[in-house]
């Protein structure tokens, strides 16, 4: 609409500034959770990489749904991906190929805030539980 486009337009100064914060915060991120074997991180991008931002932190836990639970029972902000295997769905059977990663992918993601005003005392609160969770499950 025009509305979202004249909002689009006024934060574009903003971009470049807040792709840095983005990225900054991934890597506290990156740092707090390299160390744990049950989580997937993304890979890490060559250094001064600029073509990539951090609109979230993703991570892929094979028990997803449970450390989703145990964070917000924590009371982080947190959010499931929620991706979906286009090749399980009905409207893409015509087009069906068996893609197993991308199924595993689509129910495994969980999404960290990377948001610019968003605290790093907050990020390293995520870490914290995040960790607490492993150390439980050991």
């Amino acid at each position: 609409t025009p509305f979202q486009g004249r909002l689009a337009l006024s934060q574009l100064d903003k971009i470049d500034r807040e792709n840095k914060i983005r990225v900054r915060k991934s890597e506290i991120y990156r740092r707090g959770l390299e160390d744990l074997p049950y989580l997937i991180l993304p890979s890490k991008e060559k250094e001064n990489e600029s073509s990539y931002i951090y609109t979230t932190f993703p991570i892929q836990c094979e028990n997803r749904k449970d450390l989703l639970k145990w964070l917000m029972f924590h009371k982080r902000d947190i959010a499931a991906q929620h991706l979906k295997n286009c090749a399980d769905l009905t409207a893409f059977s015509a087009f069906y190929r068996d893609c197993p990663v991308a199924r595993k992918t689509a129910n495994e993601v969980i999404l960290l805030p990377t948001y610019p005003r968003y605290p790093d005392t907050e990020i390293q609160k995520n870490i914290n539980v995040i960790q607490a969770y492993f150390k439980r499950e050991l």
